[in-house]
């Protein structure tokens, strides 16, 4: 088990591409959420709102797994979760843009996302377990 990513690995992570996101809920049972995200230095970055499921997990347990595949290559990272605010919405803004345009992220904070907390999750990667790289 390694501890750093690849060069390989951090261009798989640099592609838009949907993660899962694995949380230990209060009953010790997981949470699993596939979720868009950005690798920013040895970080996954995730954008939620504070009320939702994992947003409260992470701010009662911060250890995370998130798996991020592709037919038979893989990388599962782990570490634990520290949690910021996005009261501006920078950081969606930032995550988002890598999956839609602009014009879709300005309609959806100011329909849904803008009457929303706003978190970001930074999951410091402290594992790494891969396939195929």
């Amino acid at each position: 088990m390694a501890t750093e990513l690849t060069a390989a690995m951090r261009e798989f992570l640099g592609e838009a591409r949907i993660g899962v996101l694995a949380g230990i809920k209060e009953d010790g049972s997981p949470q699993l959420t596939p979720i868009w995200f950005l690798l920013e230095g040895d970080e996954i970055l995730i954008n939620t709102a504070r009320e939702r499921v994992k947003g409260r997990i992470f701010e009662r347990e911060p250890r995370a797994s998130f798996c991020v595949f592709e037919d038979f290559r893989y990388l599962t990272l782990s570490g634990r979760v520290t949690i910021s605010e996005d009261s501006d919405m920078a950081d969606i803004k930032r995550i988002g843009l890598r999956y839609k345009p602009m014009e879709f992220l300005e309609k959806r904070i100011r329909d849904q996302w803008g009457r929303q907390q706003r978190i970001t999750l930074h999951l410091k990667i402290e594992h790494v377990v891969s396939s195929g790289f």
